[in-house]
């Protein structure tokens, strides 16, 4: 069974291994502890988790509302707002036949294009 102070010392932790060194005199210690409380372990570290994230998410906003352009960019890439860079998936795997389409469709505007211009319209 976890102790309440325990618990509360390893959701706060900022760093886990200093953690362990306070709260256990060995590594054979912590592992028996670990075997007995297992599964609130698990537990312990969701919430641990959701802490550190919660905390990052905190120093996003504020760096962005401050300013910050890379905060901003990262606050957007974590919401999903921000838009791929790049070619579009599967744009570099075209067949040879769908690649000379497109290059006759472009010389086809191309020329129509030059046409246009030499009779003469806007």
């Amino acid at each position: 069974m976890i102790n309440k102070k325990q618990r509360e010392s390893y959701v706060m932790a900022d760093d886990l291994f200093e953690w362990q060194a306070d709260q256990f005199k060995s590594f054979e210690a912590y592992k028996k502890w670990m075997a007995l409380n297992g599964a609130a372990v698990d537990l312990l570290e969701q919430e641990r988790m959701y802490r550190v994230i919660q905390a990052a998410l905190s120093g996003l906003v504020r760096s962005s509302a401050s300013g910050s352009a890379a905060a901003t960019a990262q606050l957007k890439s974590l919401t999903g707002l921000s838009r791929p860079v790049g070619r579009p998936s599967g744009s570099t795997n075209q067949t040879d036949e769908h690649r000379m389409n497109i290059m006759l469709r472009e010389t086809q505007e191309y020329q129509n294009d030059v046409n246009r211009l030499l009779s003469g319209e806007n």
